[in-house]
């Protein structure tokens, strides 16, 4: 496995889980806590691999580290949460799947040696889940190890943090991810806007060939430029916008109004010569070119501009109609 991007971006994570094999202190159980994208699953199989290698180095060439590679070592036991039959958006962690983790890690028939265990997402565990681990983390005997993986460390039962080493995950940085997608083809001001859409590379990816994204983006730059030409941003809405106003999930809404406030908040950047914080830099100059003199901008009405649209994305938690909300909201900033 390639552990580069964890050497890259988690320095810290790397030195403690070295420093603690070396010093032959490592904890039985692990909780790795960090932001989605942060590779908190492959600090896990890094772990796994310097625990399960015969030369406890990760050295990828013995049989353990082979296995490893390909997916099939008999000491490593791996739990994902499982899909709701109803909604896939409601995945949980289920007694039946820490009972079986803990009949199959017992097994006397299994070859000796270290044993591992990685459970992902462990605050999706029901209570009877996370009641039938504690109990199996109490019994467990030495040689084996647990690393538990959570992006929500405030969801997971007080108990089992106390039985665990929390290792906190950095947030990885906005200029590591804009030159991973740079290095993918991707174009500077499309990895900037990413950058503030994900903390995830690969759902970063994802989101520059999404169609929808790609929509969304030139959709704010139309209502953009219509506050200072003659296009009313209303028919904009309208008419480029129609896609958007038929997509039921709103973390495309959510995506909309996000991008339409770094934009407008660009504006405010660009007036006060702030132009390096800018996101859409080179569509902000290039309104200049186009006979926008963007030096002309009030700033407080921008100011309120950002407000108006803060305030309505605040209402996209309720059940509103969405057309009717972005006509009010697109009325109340016209400057």
């Amino acid at each position: 496995m390639d552990f580069n991007f964890l050497f890259k971006t988690q320095p810290k994570v790397v030195k403690l889980i070295n420093n603690s094999l070396k010093k032959n202190r490592v904890a039985q159980v692990y909780l790795f806590d960090g932001v989605k994208g942060t590779p908190k699953y492959q600090a896990a199989m890094y772990l796994a691999s310097l625990l399960l290698c015969e030369n406890k180095s990760g050295c990828g060439k013995c049989l353990d580290c082979r296995r490893l590679e390909e997916n099939v070592h008999p000491r490593l036991f791996v739990v994902e949460p499982t899909k709701n039959e109803l909604s896939s958006a409601n995945a949980t962690i289920k007694k039946e799947q820490l009972e079986q983790l803990e009949k199959e890690f017992m097994l006397s028939n299994v070859e000796v040696g270290t044993r591992v265990f990685i459970i992902s997402d462990i605050d999706k565990a029901t209570i009877s889940a996370a009641n039938s681990l504690l109990k199996f983390l109490e019994e467990m005997p030495d040689g084996c190890y647990g690393i538990l993986l959570t992006e929500n460390l405030s969801s997971v039962l007080n108990t089992i943090k106390s039985r665990s080493q929390i290792v906190t995950f950095e947030k990885i940085d906005k200029e590591t991810l804009k030159n991973i997608y740079l290095s993918k083809g991707i174009d500077e001001e499309t990895a900037r806007i990413i950058c503030t859409l994900t903390n995830n590379s690969l759902e970063g990816i994802e989101f520059s060939k999404s169609e929808t994204i790609k929509s969304i983006i030139t959709l704010v730059k139309k209502i953009n430029q219509s506050f200072f030409d003659e296009t009313n941003p209303l028919l904009v809405m309208q008419e480029e916008g129609k896609f958007l106003l038929g997509l039921t999930d709103k973390i495309y809404h959510q995506i909309f109004l996000n991008l339409l406030i770094t934009i407008t908040n660009d504006r405010m950047y660009y007036i006060l010569g702030k132009t390096d914080e800018m996101i859409f830099q080179e569509t902000i100059e290039d309104m200049n070119q186009y006979g926008f003199d963007l030096h002309q901008i009030n700033y407080n009405d921008t100011f309120k501009q950002v407000e108006v649209m803060l305030e309505y994305k605040e209402r996209l938690n309720y059940n509103v109609n969405l057309e009717l909300m972005y006509m009010d909201m697109l009325i109340r900033c016209e400057v």
